[in-house]
């Protein structure tokens, strides 16, 4: 009997301690967490900077699809920009998944009643390089709008002897909209002309309209009413 007790103890060990080498927070992937593969269960950073690194700041029910084709829907999600992890709160637990093994993901946001598409940028390429992280689809067809948000850390400007400026570091947010085609992107500029000469023969077109119709490039709805009207010419 003694024997057999020390067995299971001893075998009950292996499996915890099995669990708990796949869970490691810092690198790895959680292979325990079948069918899924790529969650493994992560910690909550502590935040000693103002702002936060989240693509949005709530959660947002949504699904996730993985490049291994396994799907997770009706979750809530959420996306840490600078850690590049898909965050989801599964079984009452907080995992995540590195964004290099997500392939999609779609966000209802509650907030503006939206659905969100986000695609793997690394499908993408711009300047022969590949992007890390995830664009948003905002118009697909024969030319794609997509924009990417990055997060950059501000710091404090205060000066000690003058008693002036910002203490504390501050996390910003930026958006960068890219026009695709053939999985190329091209980074769209503010400025009207330089935005036009990315059409070539339809430059003259493109500045008429964004005139008549006054239109903002540095607005994302007006760019989706853009990109709408240069694939008309294209049909």
């Amino acid at each position: 009997m003694r024997i057999y007790f020390m067995f299971l103890l001893s075998s009950l060990t292996t499996v915890l301690l099995a669990q708990v080498v796949g869970g490691v927070q810092s690198k790895g992937m959680d292979m325990n967490t079948r069918p899924y593969g790529f969650v493994k269960e992560i910690k909550a950073e502590p935040n000693a900077i103002i702002g936060n690194t989240y693509l949005h700041e709530g959660w947002f029910f949504g699904s996730i699809e993985f490049i291994n084709g396994a799907l997770l829907a009706d979750k809530g999600i959420r996306y840490n920009i600078k850690a590049d992890v898909v965050e989801i709160r599964l079984d009452a637990i907080l995992k995540g998944s590195d964004g290099k093994n997500v392939k999609r993901f779609e966000l209802l946001n509650s907030l503006t009643q939206e659905k969100e598409q986000y695609v793997s940028a690394s499908d993408f390429i711009i300047n022969n390089t590949k992007l890390v992280g995830f664009l948003r689809e905002l118009k697909v067809g024969y030319y794609s709008l997509y924009s990417k948000t990055t997060v950059i850390l501000i710091k404090g400007s205060y000066v000690r002897a003058l008693d002036m400026g910002e203490e504390d570091d501050e996390y910003r947010k930026q958006t960068t909209y890219y026009l695709a085609k053939d999985k190329e992107l091209i980074e769209l500029s503010t400025n009207r002309k330089r935005f036009a000469s990315v059409f070539f023969d339809s430059e003259t077109e493109i500045l008429k309209y964004i005139k008549e119709h006054n239109l903002s490039l540095k607005n994302e709805r007006d760019l989706i009413k853009i990109v709408s009207f240069v694939n008309s010419l294209n049909n």
